[in-house]
């Protein structure tokens, strides 16, 4: 491993925010050259009056053979309940955002939030929101469901074929 991991943090009191950055320069990790920055936001209060979160990256991998590979994405996660409670189960967070992975072959794999999902503390489970993960030109929708607390979400094919899916593993 080798290079610089410039981090960075600022504080601005009148806004009430945090950022931190992260920039990478000429660093590289197991001869595989990587480029790119990371920075997070930290608000108080956003546009609603509730406290919220925002990562962006872009990050890029270049081999000593020529073959590359590429991550860019954002995500936002606005606490929309509990703030301040002093008990965190009665949290409740909104998160959207969209990711973007180009791999080495080629394939381009895309995860997108088409509407928020609703992350309840007092839940181990997503409970609603909608998920479309994309490789290449075949898209598929994950529904996380109503709001009820369960392990379950409707999984939608390329095809349009709907399928219940388990989001979690049980073990016995």
């Amino acid at each position: 491993m080798s290079g610089v991991i410039n981090l960075s943090y600022a504080k601005n009191m009148e806004a009430a925010s945090k950022s931190i950055a992260l920039n990478l320069e000429n660093f590289t990790f197991n001869d595989v050259a990587v480029e790119g920055s990371a920075d997070i936001l930290r608000e108080r209060s956003n546009e609603n009056g509730n406290p919220q979160g925002t990562m962006n990256a872009s990050f890029s991998a270049a081999w000593p053979d020529g073959d590359t590979a590429s991550f860019e994405g954002t995500r936002t996660r606005e606490w929309i309940e509990g703030f301040g409670s002093g008990f965190w189960g009665d949290n409740v967070f909104l998160i959207t955002g969209k990711r973007t992975y180009v791999g080495r072959e080629g394939n381009v794999f895309i995860k997108e939030v088409t509407t928020p999902l609703r992350r309840e503390l007092s839940c181990r489970f997503i409970v609603s929101g909608i998920l479309e993960i994309t490789r290449n030109d075949n898209t598929a929708s994950l529904d996380f469901g109503d709001g009820s607390c369960d392990a379950k979400g409707i999984l939608t094919q390329p095809d349009g074929t709907e399928k219940e899916v388990f989001l979690r593993r049980f073990l016995k």
